[in-house]
């Protein structure tokens, strides 16, 4: 799962808001969030100071200063002009957007028992308090001044995109709304917040709570001694010794669905992971699904849109529902078609061993692998010695080095949110600090799944000094045993090179005007997935990966393999990818109130788009956090959409003869990485690739 959490839920509300190296509150008591600035460890939050108990105190603290700052601008009786009225907003809520952005963080990547009940108060708090902001009439009141008379007051073309950003961000929040429609916009927000919250918890839960023990060794047979030796020590520390453990994290499912051969036990974990949050007990998800979707129905309608999608479009590069549904369907049918070339050869060789019956969701991972082994003399025991993750990850920082000539150092003494954390000081050629990168790459059970890049510190301006970003990013990838290192699968290491992608854009950026940075959901994944293209690229493998044991460089024999297996199972792949995508727009260009049960409605938007019942969306409803927890709701399709432009702009290296170009290499960063939000996504993107994106390139990329 390849995610960018930009701070989800409430903490999406936190955009209005720019981030400072600092708050002005005095220091008071223990408590390391009223420190007026963190200056030390290059303002990494003093994770070894916070203690739970901090948050609640500095947070009311937060929401009483942003409160204040607010009523200043409201009471300001001047004119209302952008320096008085927009620059300040901007620079509003410091304290508070410093203290929950770590609160955010630590409840994504180590969400303890403790940190789960302080969750239930503090998501619902905030989004009160934003809420209670968005709808403040005296407050539009002089934004929409500012708005409506700018012509008279010589805005820069950044400073016109800041304030109509603004401006729409607040009539998107209900600002433009009758007294009735606003409390009732206000009350749906904050219903929001809680479902989406208690979604992803009880997600979480659900992922906790499975877990396949097996005590017969022949039941391993098939399974990767790397994956064996990871299921002995998850067992061990759960006190089985001698007894294997599996559970739903990829780094432990995935191998197991691909190549135990016990199946039975296949399905009894693919049955285990498809079949979270639809079980019959308190974590099932499917009575929130109902309730959020009409709700977000409901706010589209209150905003004067037909659906959800149409709302969500509305500031998207796809500006309709139209648009992505075209989009899914061009993709659609040659993927479907090759799914079902696939399937026939899989049924082949499931025959061949003598099974019986009917071929089984549960099977077809297994016998992908198989087909795969059997065409292409190529599986993962051969790969994943060679992305071992400490290479992977200095084949990244060397990618990059090449790309923007940026530099990573670690810092040692860094304080961490968790002892699997570590931080690297950033720099550019000059030697000035770009950023500071924190990296936490194995699963725990406090951590939510996938892989995400996120922000303790945006970058911004201070004084006319740049104020560098603090930009984590935070995996699930395969951890290290015993008696072997990290080795990660190749899917792990794109994934790896895709969340180093948004924190590279992160970290370069250079925008001027504190709150202009960012773009749109189907724009945004431009810097993930055209890293993705690189790490794969054979004249770069042979620059990072090496086999972990010798150091022998990746041979050009197991390169042609990978190569030639690169659309291997594609049709699976954008099949499932698609029926996500598809699924999540069902759900949001509903225009009526409806009483979903998540369970049949699915099964209705499969049938509708022709998905074989060998085959079952990425992500089922009542596990699809993009949606319905993380951000996405109308946007899953992003990604595809993010894979037009990439595989346009990559093509414009490949057509110069060089990968690495250093014209387009300094154009990529100079048009689109460091300006990131100031323009459209469509002028930035013409500004570095001189036309807009050809499709041509990702069908043939594809298929």
């Amino acid at each position: 799962m390849k995610l960018f959490y930009l701070l989800t839920s409430s903490a999406m509300l936190l955009s209005a808001v720019s981030c400072s190296d600092g708050a002005k509150t005095a220091p008071k008591s223990d408590n390391p969030f009223m420190w007026a600035e963190w200056t030390e460890n290059y303002g990494i939050p003093p994770f070894d100071k916070i203690k739970n108990s901090h948050f609640m105190p500095a947070l009311e603290e937060g929401m009483a200063s942003h409160n204040q700052e607010i009523a200043a601008i409201v009471n300001n009786r001047a004119v209302s002009d952008f320096e008085n009225t927009i620059v300040p907003y901007v620079e509003a809520g410091k304290m508070l957007t410093r203290t929950y952005t770590v609160w955010a963080n630590l409840s994504g990547s180590d969400l303890t028992s403790e940190r789960a009940e302080l969750q239930q108060v503090i998501s619902p708090m905030i989004s009160k308090h934003f809420s209670s902001i968005s709808l403040n009439d005296k407050l539009f009141a002089k934004i929409k001044a500012v708005y409506e008379n700018q012509a008279e007051m010589n805005l820069s073309a950044p400073q016109a995109r800041l304030l109509k950003n603004t401006f729409d961000s607040f009539a998107r929040s209900g600002a433009n709304l009758d007294a009735k429609a606003k409390v009732r916009y206000k009350e749906i927000s904050e219903r929001e917040t809680v479902l989406t919250m208690n979604y992803g918890n009880q997600l979480l839960k659900e992922n906790a709570a499975f877990e396949l023990i097996i005590d017969n060794k022949k039941d391993l047979a098939g399974l990767p001694e790397s994956s064996i030796a990871a299921a002995a020590e998850l067992a061990k520390s759960k006190g089985k010794d001698g007894k294997w453990a599996f559970n739903l994290s990829s780094p432990s499912y995935f191998p197991f669905i691909t190549y135990a051969e016990n199946r039975d036990l296949r399905k009894k974990m693919f049955e285990g992971y498809s079949q979270r949050g639809f079980k019959d007990n308190a974590n099932n998800n499917e009575s929130i699904i109902n309730e959020l979707t009409n709700l977000r129905l409901e706010k589209a309608n209150l905003l004067g849109f037909d659906s959800y999608a149409e709302f969500v479009l509305d500031k998207n590069m796809a500006k309709e529902p139209k648009q992505v549904y075209e989009l899914i369907e061009t993709i659609w049918d040659p993927s479907i078609k090759l799914a079902k070339k696939e399937l026939k050869d899989m049924k082949k060789i499931m025959r061949k061993g003598g099974v019986k019956g009917d071929f089984e969701a549960w099977d077809w991972w297994y016998y992908a692998s198989k087909v795969k082994a059997e065409k292409y003399a190529l599986d993962e025991s051969m790969t994943k010695p060679y992305f071992e993750v400490n290479n992977v990850r200095t084949g990244v920082f060397t990618l990059l080095n090449k790309l923007f000539g940026v530099n990573f150092e670690t810092i040692a003494d860094a304080p961490k949110s968790h002892p699997d954390m570590t931080a690297y000081k950033v720099t550019a050629v000059d030697g000035s600090i770009l950023g500071i990168l924190t990296l936490d790459m194995h699963p725990r059970s406090t951590k939510r799944g996938g892989a995400w890049c996120s922000s303790l510190r945006e970058q911004t301006y201070k004084d006319g000094k740049r104020i560098y970003p603090i930009i984590p990013v935070v995996c699930n990838f395969t951890a290290p045993t015993a008696n072997a290192p990290a080795l990660l699968s190749i899917d792990e290491t794109t994934t790896f090179f895709h969340e180093m992608g948004h924190a590279i854009q992160a970290l370069v950026q250079d925008v001027k005007i504190n709150g202009l940075s960012g773009t749109s959901r189907d724009f945004v994944e431009l810097p993930s997935q055209i890293l993705e293209a690189w790490s794969m690229h054979p004249e770069f493998l042979k620059m990072y990966a090496k086999h972990y044991k010798t150091g022998e460089v990746i041979p050009d024999e197991l390169i042609a393999k990978m190569e030639k297996s690169g659309k291997f199972n594609a049709g699976f792949s954008m099949t499932e990818f698609l029926a996500a995508a598809y699924l999540d727009m069902e759900y949001h260009t509903l225009k009526t109130k409806q009483n979903i049960v998540a369970t049949d409605f699915e099964t209705k938007s499969m049938d509708k788009l022709g998905l074989i019942e060998e085959i079952i969306p990425r992500y089922r409803s009542t596990y699809f956090t993009h949606i319905f927890s993380g951000g996405y709701a109308s946007g899953y399709y992003g990604y595809k959409w993010a894979d037009v432009l990439v595989a346009d702009a990559f093509h414009a290296f490949v057509e110069t003869g060089d990968i690495f170009n250093p014209e387009l290499c300094n154009k990529f960063l100079n048009e689109i990485l460091v300006p990131w939000g100031t323009t459209s996504e469509i002028e930035m993107y013409t500004a570095f690739r001189g036309k807009e994106a050809d499709m041509k390139y990702l069908m043939e990329r594809m298929f």
